[in-house]
């Protein structure tokens, strides 16, 4: 189980989007999680990962799923035989 969390800060409340840049050899269900600092969850989801192309890269875009105020939170992505390369936040 391939397991990545990364800390995010935001300035302003907003609903954000989420993009995960990944890799896979064949399709798959990943969860990804959006937890406030005390570690309260604030959106668990389902999401089916594509298979990639050799020697290529995937995305996948969600959202915090609702507003968030200004603060710090956790993003976690859980998936089985994937890489991932980066979070973006925007």
């Amino acid at each position: 189980m391939y397991r990545v969390s990364s800390r995010i800060s935001v300035g302003v409340g907003d609903m954000y989007s989420l993009t995960v840049k990944y890799r896979v050899s064949e399709p798959i269900t990943a969860q990804i999680e959006v937890r406030m600092e005390d570690g309260t969850l604030i959106k668990q989801e389902k999401v089916r990962l594509m298979a990639t192309a050799a020697g290529k890269w995937n995305y996948l875009t969600t959202s915090t799923g609702t507003m968030i105020n200004a603060g710090r939170y956790t993003v976690k992505f859980v998936c089985k035989e994937c890489k991932v390369d980066e979070l973006q936040v925007q």
